[in-house]
């Protein structure tokens, strides 16, 4: 998992970035179960193999999606805690775009279960899900112009 993000440092261990995230997240929810976020978190590193290393980074400010996108916009106002684990930021991520774009339903608070549109996804057996993959399904693509528009707009 060391280059996850494009370094190539044998001595840093990184997160894999939330966009590749998202199918081993929606496979593990495929059970058809009713899990909480840290039971979905706790599952999908168990499924990538994730050592304690790696699930105990931290992510330095500014974090969220512009590190995937590569904006360099400061989200520093969108934050409330200057350092937060890496790994949970990431499975937040994913399993936000994986819930407005339908796949994930959220039967009561902080309790997800994967949606009819999540397991036809399974089914089709996709090689990789991305924002892009998610752009036909939903009402995703109001809540990523939304983002992305967000991102574009220089913070005062």
């Amino acid at each position: 998992m060391n280059t996850a993000n494009g370094d190539k440092g044998a001595d840093k261990i990184d997160v894999p970035q939330f966009q590749n995230l998202m199918l081993p997240l929606l496979k593990v929810m495929g059970c058809g179960h009713e899990m909480t976020f840290i039971q979905i978190r706790d599952a999908v590193a168990d499924n990538l193999f994730m050592t304690a290393e790696a699930l105990s980074q931290n992510l330095p400010l500014p974090t969220g999606p512009q590190n995937e996108f590569n904006n360099k916009i400061q989200w520093i106002k969108y934050l409330t805690i200057e350092k937060q684990n890496a790994f949970n930021n990431r499975m937040g991520w994913a399993i936000t775009f994986l819930y407005k774009a339908c796949l994930l339903e959220r039967p009561r608070k902080e309790i997800y279960i994967i949606s009819e549109i999540g397991k036809q996804v399974l089914l089709d057996n996709p090689v990789e899900i991305d924002a892009e993959f998610l752009r036909s399904y939903g009402d995703f693509n109001k809540f990523y112009d939304s983002l992305m528009r967000q991102l574009r707009t220089p913070l005062g």
